[in-house]
């Protein structure tokens, strides 16, 4: 099964309990979204972007149950309509270019960074909010 993109059913809501992860980071619990592999038990949320840092966005990834954050710079185009392109670029004050994961995950590094690379790329530039019907991610990581 591959990534797809969409509004949290019902029952998933309470499964992966997101209204308690949404409460715990002031994230509104209406229309919540994702990008999941159910056969991988993997998934994608934006939670927030940042004010002040424009482009600087928060996500969550859950990979095989072991959460993570990750804050990532985008850029890409913009105009609806068109095809789009989206830039991923891990943000850091150091300058860093490596996903970081949990310590659990580092025997498993290259598969999840594929998985998140793949996740983003089914995201597009807004997950279910995208006016891209034609898409393309690059990754600086």
């Amino acid at each position: 099964m591959a990534f797809v993109t969409e509004f949290i059913p019902e029952d998933d809501l309470i499964k992966y309990r997101i209204a308690e992860i949404n409460d715990k980071v002031r994230k509104a619990n209406f229309e919540s979204e994702w990008t999941i592999d159910r056969e991988k038990d993997v998934y994608l949320r934006w939670m927030r972007t940042e004010r002040g840092d424009v482009g600087k966005s928060d996500f969550m990834f859950s990979w095989k149950g072991s959460v993570f954050w990750v804050a990532l710079c985008r850029s890409g185009s913009t105009e609806r309509g068109e095809e789009g392109w989206t830039r991923w670029t891990i943000w850091s004050y150091g300058g860093t270019s490596n996903l970081h994961v949990p310590q659990e995950l580092k025997p498993h590094y290259d598969e999840v960074v594929k998985d998140f690379k793949d996740a983003l790329t089914a995201y597009k530039d807004k997950g279910a909010f995208s006016q891209f019907s034609d898409h393309t991610a690059s990754f600086d990581f």
